[in-house]
């Protein structure tokens, strides 16, 4: 009797240790270093030297290898019409439609007279986000380079340096990722909400309300509007992760693995 009810136990565990573990969907090679998706479920490959866009239900790829302008962090997709990429050592801002065929010639940044931008995001209403460095202070933009809004100097009105290394706008926050590990949330006219100390980050997505952050062994669920939270274990070790609608896609070594999140931790 005890042994059969200590299989029943373990059963039952094993069951929700399932329920809560990643499952793994596709593995196949990308030759990339990492990857995104856009709100339509478009996957986009990056490599060093070019870019490639999958269709999320077929139908084409597409790639660009123009990527002559130096080092770039990753590409916003916050308009999955109209991707860009930001070269801040150039001051260029490359936009591409959805088939990454390039809008225009680059803008100059220099032109515009923004001299110390280092990151850039876009923004709803077809404007973005700029991080002038050296004022301190996050500028909103529309497409013509005229201010909309600004938080003023942030290393002056939070009390510390402030040094952001990843933007993202959904909905109406702006999320801040800084260099020691906090998450800086603004209101869309650039007014800070709120800060999260969640340990060290090495990435952050925003899908929704929910706020993913990928430290070196876990990743981390935050709900921006009930502040729940939850962590899950990572799949794999040493790979280069993205969270995006109940998936989560992970490139170690050229190869992608895409992983199905647990049913309870689901979007």
């Amino acid at each position: 009797m005890k042994r059969f009810f200590f299989l029943i136990v373990l059963m039952a565990a094993l069951h929700t240790h399932a329920q809560q573990s990643f499952t793994l969907f596709r593995q196949e090679p990308c030759g990339c270093t990492h990857v995104s998706a856009d709100e339509l479920g478009n996957l986009y490959f990056q490599g060093p030297r070019f870019i490639e866009r999958r269709n999320a239900v077929g139908g084409g790829t597409f790639r660009n290898s123009e990527l002559q302008w130096g080092e770039y962090q990753s590409i916003d997709l916050t308009d999955p019409l109209r991707p860009f990429i930001h070269f801040p050592s150039a001051g260029k801002l490359v936009f591409w439609d959805n088939t990454l065929s390039m809008q225009g010639s680059p803008v100059d940044l220099f032109e515009q007279g923004f001299d110390q931008i280092e990151l850039a995001c876009g923004s709803r209403g077809d404007a973005l986000w700029l991080w002038d460095s050296r004022q301190s202070e996050l500028l909103r933009v529309d497409r013509t380079f005229q201010r909309l809004s600004s938080s003023g100097n942030l290393s002056v009105l939070l009390g510390f340096a402030v040094l952001p290394v990843q933007l993202i706008e959904r909905g109406s926050n702006l999320y801040v990722r800084t260099s020691d590990h906090r998450v800086l949330i603004f209101d869309i006219y650039g007014a800070f909400k709120k800060q999260l100390q969640p340990g060290e980050i090495h990435d952050m997505q925003v899908v929704h309300d929910r706020l993913y952050i990928i430290t070196e062994k876990e990743i981390q669920m935050i709900n921006t509007v009930t502040s729940e939270s939850a962590q899950l274990p990572l799949p794999l070790s040493d790979a280069r992760f993205y969270a995006s609608k109940g998936m989560l896609y992970a490139v170690k070594a050229g190869v992608l693995y895409t992983f199905k999140f647990p049913e309870t931790a689901r979007n």
